[in-house]
């Protein structure tokens, strides 16, 4: 079995599509951390887009264990597109100095990374009153941050790579990490 936890409206073929909001039309309407229609050890894979830092810290343990208890052993736990809260603060840095060259940007609404991309970057305030609730980040995140919660859980750390978005341009502020159950 495969999950991706939080689908919103990216609904996967071949995966169990999970979201807290019941207007996406998941698979289950559950919260991340509560996948009980998942036996111990029944999962192979378990995604995350833009999902993680949509929890609070004291979220992410409960909701790593119940990740852990899913994944049969060498279970693959992806998470892809975490903001780099460094990644993110160096490029901003490099714009206040005025040191920004093309790498500066993110996309083409967005030419320079100055203060309001980076707010945007890290709080992803909500565009409407229903996603008040989901759709805030509710933590910041650096590559040693995210190894040191998926090791205290329990993971073996494959990779964390600095990513950008397709069509985005500039040095990467999104880690993309895969973890493997030990």
């Amino acid at each position: 079995m495969k999950i991706n936890v939080g689908c919103g409206s990216k609904r996967l073929p071949g995966y169990v599509n999970v979201d807290i909001n019941p207007a996406y039309g998941p698979d289950y309407a559950c919260h991340a951390d509560r996948l009980g229609f998942c036996g111990d050890g029944q999962a192979e894979e378990i995604l995350l887009e833009a999902v993680y830092e949509h929890l609070y810290l004291t979220e992410r343990p409960r909701a790593l264990a119940e990740w852990r208890r899913c994944l049969c052993s060498g279970g693959r736990l992806v998470i892809n597109w975490l903001p780099d809260a460094e990644a993110a603060a160096m490029r901003l840095s490099r714009h206040i100095r005025g040191e920004c060259g093309a790498d500066c940007g993110t996309r083409d609404e967005f030419p320079h990374f100055n203060l309001e991309v980076f707010e945007r970057f890290a709080c992803a305030p909500p565009q409407t009153h229903h996603e008040l609730a989901y759709n805030v980040h509710k933590g910041l995140f650096t590559r040693e941050v995210v190894r040191q919660e998926l090791e205290a859980a329990g993971f073996h750390i494959a990779s964390i790579e600095g990513r950008t978005y397709p069509g985005e341009h500039g040095s990467p502020v999104n880690l993309c990490i895969e973890a493997v159950k030990v």
